[in-house]
């Protein structure tokens, strides 16, 4: 096998790559990456030679995010789990009390794995990934694999680590099915002793299917880089490290789900909201307080005597004016209009009235932007049971038992009365967070 290995991004991955960048950096809701122009968007004045780049650094400084798109994806969440999801007998019994209550090694039921991991890649990407494995040793005997704790785990696979992937396109029976995948992901490297540097290596792990077996192959990218930096370089090759080849497999081990992210509409109104949350902030910073002002030949004693006392005479000649505070109630609408129109968006509320009409929406007009909500809800549920009862056969394939049949079924018995429960919880808890500063990111 060569030394070195040039790998490829897939076409479609590239094409959605800022996409995705986009939905994870407003769901994150880091401060240091929200302040690029992309987000936080360029006053013109900002642009000026001289002293634009000081009044862009104020205004990142006052600048403050308020995340509305993780508590709308925990919303959505929240619709598919209103009741307990039934767990037939035969699947608890195959993973056992102890593999059920974390099945990604990272202290995750089953149910929280589906809640946290694969809905949250699902509304955010519109793709949920779930590549199940072992931990890759192989132990002597199953009694000594339970002694040593050796057993299969889940792993959702982000699409931003999925950088290229070949999906079968010939044989029916496995057509949309994937027969190769190539995931990254970086690794803090282990030190002889503390007073050496932390370095990170960039690993490519490459899935392919051969036949009835599919091979897991290792590369580390050519040079390490310091902890501190963020990102890896895009370029370079790659070293093979390891591989290993599991018979008896004529498909990969990964269970799909393609559908378009949910918050695709919300991230154009969540920016909306940033941006006119900065604007306002910015403009009571310089302009809501009175200023005073006097005009004259002042000498510097007479500045400081003025600067010093509350009460002061004026030198001859001089006068004396004030700068009201601006009215900002505009900009203020703005932002709650802002708010409101996230909210419509991603509660399917788009079909009732705008905020200053005078008339009441229907009911049957307010049941239909329900109702369209419920199917939604219902039709993703069917599709979630699909693609985890396919990954629950895998993982019972890597505990040796074959053509499993268990199933798990989310509860869809949900009602326009839920819905309304849902989004008043969500209002809520947007009024309560408005009124705590820390919670602005």
């Amino acid at each position: 096998m060569s030394d070195a290995v040039k790998f490829f991004e897939h076409a479609d991955y590239k094409a959605n790559l800022d996409k995705w960048t986009t939905h994870k950096d407003l769901f994150d809701g880091d401060h240091s990456t929200l302040v690029q122009f992309k987000y936080l968007w360029a006053h013109e004045v900002e642009s000026a030679a001289n002293g634009g780049g000081a009044c862009r650094l104020i205004r990142e400084q006052l600048s403050r995010y308020l995340n509305l798109t993780e508590p709308v994806i925990s919303t959505y969440q929240s619709l598919f789990f209103l009741k307990p999801m039934a767990i037939e007998e035969s699947v608890k019994a195959m993973f056992g009390e102890d593999e059920i209550a974390d099945v990604d090694g990272d202290g995750n039921g089953l149910e929280s794995f589906i809640k946290e991991k694969v809905l949250t890649s699902l509304f955010l990407y519109g793709k949920a990934l779930i590549l199940t494995d072992s931990y890759g040793i192989k132990a002597g005997s199953k009694g000594i694999e339970r002694e040593l704790g050796l057993r299969p785990y889940f792993e959702i696979l982000e699409p931003l680590q999925v950088k290229d992937w070949q999906i079968e396109q010939s044989t029916p029976a496995r057509k949309g099915y994937y027969d190769a995948l190539r995931c990254e992901y970086d690794l803090l490297d282990t030190r002889a002793h503390l007073s050496e540097a932390p370095t990170i290596t960039t690993y490519s792990k490459v899935l392919w299917l051969k036949g009835n077996a599919y091979t897991v192959s290792r590369y580390a990218k050519k040079g390490k880089r310091g902890a501190e930096q963020q990102a890896a370089p895009t370029d370079g090759e790659w070293t093979f490290v390891d591989e290993a080849t599991i018979a008896g497999w004529d498909e990969l081990p990964v269970a799909s789900l393609h559908s378009v992210p949910w918050v695709k509409d919300v991230e154009e109104q969540q920016l909306k909201v940033f941006n006119a949350e900065s604007w306002h902030d910015v403009a009571l910073h310089h302009q809501a307080y009175q200023r005073v002002y006097i005009t004259g030949n002042l000498t510097p004693e007479q500045k400081t005597a003025l600067t010093s006392f509350t009460v002061f005479f004026l030198p001859e000649g001089a006068t004396m004016g004030a700068i009201e505070p601006g009215n900002l109630s505009g900009m203020k609408e703005r932002v709650d209009s802002a708010i409101r129109n996230l909210y419509r968006v991603a509660f399917n509320k788009t079909l009732t009235l705008s905020s200053d009409s005078k008339e009441s929406p229907g009911a049957e007009t307010l049941r239909e932007g329900k109702e369209e909500l419920i199917n939604l809800v219902k039709s993703t549920a069917g599709d979630i049971d699909d693609v985890m009862n396919e990954a629950i056969e895998h993982y019972a394939r890597f505990k040796g038992v074959k053509n499993f049949k268990g199933k798990v079924k989310l509860n869809t018995d949900i009602s326009t009365e839920d819905i309304d429960k849902q989004i008043a919880l969500f209002a809520a808890n947007q009024d309560a967070i408005k009124k705590v500063d820390i919670w602005h990111k």
